[in-house]
């Protein structure tokens, strides 16, 4: 590929890569802790799992809002990426 092209191309499919890779990365968190809770011994899923158990409903909620805070962490450290790698393209608000 001639370099010219690839001043082109390259920065045009930056947005998408990083579109994908926040998709994947919701996917994958959402397996991870949907396989803690069927089978893990530890981590937040086996948490909440054993507290469901013994019908411990405040570490059940503990348990979900980390899930979801840790998720909120990374999608907000994949936004604040994009703002810095894509500065240059313009935003319809």
């Amino acid at each position: 590929m001639p370099r010219s092209s690839a001043k082109v191309i390259v920065p045009l499919a930056v947005p998408h890569i990083l579109t994908a890779l926040r998709v994947a990365l919701g996917v994958a968190w959402a397996t991870l802790v949907a396989s803690e809770l069927i089978a893990a011994q530890q981590g937040l899923g086996a948490l909440i799992q054993n507290a469901s158990s013994f019908f411990q409903l405040d570490i059940i909620y503990v348990g979900i809002i980390c899930i979801g805070l840790i998720a909120l962490a990374m999608d907000l450290a994949l936004r604040a990426a994009t703002r810095r790698l894509v500065a240059w393209q313009d935003r319809i608000a």
